[in-house]
Formats: C-alpha cells, structure tokens, sequence
C-alpha cells in the first residue's frame, strides 16, 4: 500500500528494484494521485532486498508521501 497526500490530479510511477544490492529495475507501475491509499498494487518480486524508487516528472505539481507498507510471506512448502 501507498499512503500519499490526496491532489487534484496527477500520477507518479514506482520503480521496484527487488533482489540484492544490484538487482535490475523491474516492470514500474503507476499510482493516481487523487486517491489517498492504494491496496490494488502489483506484487513486486521475490528477494532479499526491496528499493523503490517514486518518480513524479511533471513541474510544479506538489506530492507528499506519508508511508508505504510492504508484506512479506516466507516462501517454502505447506
């Protein structure tokens, strides 16, 4: 989940980098910045490490993060 300041309009794309230290970027997608809180995200990869990068490219247009959640599930046999 995403927690952002609610805006007229706009996106921002997250890049996820899931693996180690060196992992490649992997598929980025879009968040809407006229919701508040986004649960309807893609799952972002297995790995030890996760970095993502938030990327907003249009001029002038304020954007506030207030958090992000990340779940983890041990992977392994039932």
């Amino acid at each position: 989940a995403i927690i952002n300041r609610v805006e007229p309009a706009g996106t921002m794309s997250v890049i996820p980098y899931v693996g180690q230290l060196n992992a490649a970027a992997g598929t980025p997608f879009t968040v809407a910045l006229t919701e508040m809180r986004h649960t309807d995200l893609p799952r972002l990869g297995e790995g030890e490490l996760c970095q993502l990068e938030f990327v907003k490219d249009t001029l002038d247009e304020a954007v506030a993060i207030y958090g992000y959640e990340l779940p983890f599930h041990e992977l392994g046999r039932r």
